[in-house]
């Protein structure tokens, strides 16, 4: 059985053993690539804490739509105060608004039967995970299998018809190269 390491906070060499061969070889500073994106590597804690306070705004950063989310659900949480909620509920929906803020550009109402439809397909992939099928027996298809491909497919037209509101919604502004700020970006 191994040991367990030094309580320490030297742990790169553990952890990213390749970035602590290079910089013994390139410098405390580096660019590496993976692939055709560049990545600044940067080991010097006054630099890193100069990047980041972002003083003369050089960098960008990503709009507070999560704040809004976390604001509307301390609403939701203050309705029922001095009662038990479900934690679990919140989280998710939270979480589902802001992947629709950040993906889609729209709030969770517009895409929640989306997430209703993910919610059933994961149920019910889980449910099936351990269950044999034989090859060749593709004619008689369970409940379950008939159930799931009509979710599947019921996801894929509702991400389509977000896809294509942007799109519209897009050519109306007059902005045809671009969606948005979010993550639907055209592939040209």
């Amino acid at each position: 059985m191994g040991r367990p390491m030094n309580l320490s906070h030297d742990i790169l060499p553990k952890v990213q053993p390749h970035i602590h061969s290079w910089t013994k070889i390139y410098g405390k500073n580096f660019l590496q690539w993976y692939g055709s994106q560049a990545q600044l590597v940067i080991g010097e804690p006054e630099l890193c804490k100069e990047i980041l306070n972002n003083k003369h705004r050089a960098y960008s950063k990503r709009g507070a739509s999560s704040l809004s989310s976390v604001k509307t659900m301390l609403v939701r949480s203050k309705k029922h105060e001095g009662k038990e909620i479900e934690v679990f509920e919140e989280f998710r929906l939270l979480t589902s608004e802001v992947v629709s803020r950040t993906a889609f550009g729209s709030s969770y109402l517009e895409g929640k039967n989306l997430f209703e439809m993910l919610m059933k397909l994961y149920f019910l992939i889980f449910k099936n995970l351990f269950k044999y099928r034989f090859p060749g027996i593709s004619l008689l298809k369970p409940k379950d299998e008939v159930e799931s491909k009509k979710l599947e497919k019921g996801i894929r037209e509702g991400i389509l018809e977000i896809v294509k509101k942007r799109e519209e919604k897009a050519i109306m502004i007059g902005e045809t190269d671009s969606f948005g700020s979010d993550f639907l970006k055209g592939s040209s």
